[in-house]
């Protein structure tokens, strides 16, 4: 008994380790915005979205709805690839290039511009 409390003490502490280890880069950012797009995941995509985090739950459910209309009409977005990834050297902005697969076949690049606000990476509102 004592053998298994350790082993899953053990295997908890790797996952928690592995989870705040997760890598903050602008590609990671995206990485995990395109996921969710395939996924079907708009809540997150909304929330990642600029001021997305903080908008009511009316504008929310709305920007959610118009996703949805979006996705049935793309095909949704069914692959990407990150391209390119360019911080600038003071390390506080980046633009990240993807190809973006829809489901109607259609194959886009698609360029991301974000900045870096404390210690994450949040799309620049405007550039």
């Amino acid at each position: 008994m004592k053998k298994t409390l350790h082993s899953l003490l053990l295997v908890a502490a790797i996952c928690a380790t592995l989870t705040a280890c997760q890598p903050n880069t602008p590609s990671a950012y995206i990485d995990k915005l395109y996921s969710a797009m395939i996924n079907k995941d708009f809540v997150t995509v909304v929330e990642m979205m600029p001021g997305g985090d903080s908008i009511s739950n009316d504008d929310k459910e709305g920007a959610i709805e118009m996703m949805k209309l979006f996705d049935g009409f793309s095909g949704g977005v069914t692959a990407y690839e990150i391209v390119d990834e360019e911080i600038a050297p003071d390390g506080k902005s980046a633009t990240v290039k993807v190809k973006v697969t829809y489901g109607t076949g259609e194959v886009e690049e698609e360029t991301t511009h974000l900045v870096k606000n404390g210690k994450a990476w949040r799309p620049a509102s405007q550039i």
